[in-house]
């Protein structure tokens, strides 16, 4: 296990995925070492620009092959119908989004999990319980992605 280790957060609330990609390029200096967990594209997809969205994060998993990338996938929107064009095209963004990184040794996909009760009552945002689920997904997931990348380690 981990014991050792620093965290950055930086959230940019409302920010499409250009602005998350350019943030994390010109903010960050990420080794090897480092898991970058990339959390965005509900605005972009929600606003039918789903493309330009994969295009950036691919962009950026070609930029940033020298670290370790999570891509949480979009959830869901459970204010609007389950067959809206928005959800249709959310579940499509998701399979794109874990088929293009699929040759990309060091990048993963979080498939979050959508059960609606972690959602808050608008539907839009994860509730507490939903937050520490993501959480530990996340962190799961990271010492996953350390171990393979150097090696675990013994503290």
């Amino acid at each position: 296990m981990y014991h050792n280790c620093c965290l950055f957060f930086k959230a940019n609330t409302g920010a499409g995925t250009d602005i998350l990609v350019n943030s994390a390029n010109n903010d960050m200096r990420l080794s090897k070492s480092d898991v970058l967990i990339f959390y965005g594209g509900v605005n972009n997809v929600g606003k039918n620009n789903s493309t330009k969205a994969l295009q950036h994060i691919m962009d950026f998993i070609i930029t940033n092959n020298h670290i370790n990338i999570i891509l949480v996938t979009v959830p869901p929107r459970y204010d609007l119908m389950q067959s809206s064009c928005v959800n249709s095209e959310i579940k499509s963004f998701n399979r794109k989004l874990k088929k293009m990184v699929k040759v990309y040794q060091y990048t993963s996909v979080l498939e979050m999990d959508n059960d609606r009760k972690l959602f808050t009552n608008h539907s839009l945002h994860l509730n507490g319980q939903g937050k520490e689920v993501l959480s530990k997904q996340i962190v799961s997931l990271t010492y996953s992605e350390l171990e393979q990348t150097i090696g675990p380690r013994v503290i």
